[in-house]
């Protein structure tokens, strides 16, 4: 009765559910259903990091 309210792990990307046993891509501590879903949320990432190199903040 309480596995329903459990909550199944999912893609960050795609939202499909990932199977409990099956090994899958892991990335920053999350679990892609696939290595493409693992390399998208990669470049989401990267892409959302600041840009550092236009500003004299540090040097």
């Amino acid at each position: 009765m309480f596995q329903f309210f459990a909550s199944k792990e999912k893609c960050p990307v795609c939202k499909m559910e990932l199977e409990k046993g099956k090994d899958y891509p892991v990335a920053g501590g999350k679990k892609f259903c696939s290595e493409d879903c693992r390399e998208e949320y990669r470049k989401k990432m990267v892409k959302e990091q600041p840009d550092h190199s236009s500003g004299g903040c540090c040097h």
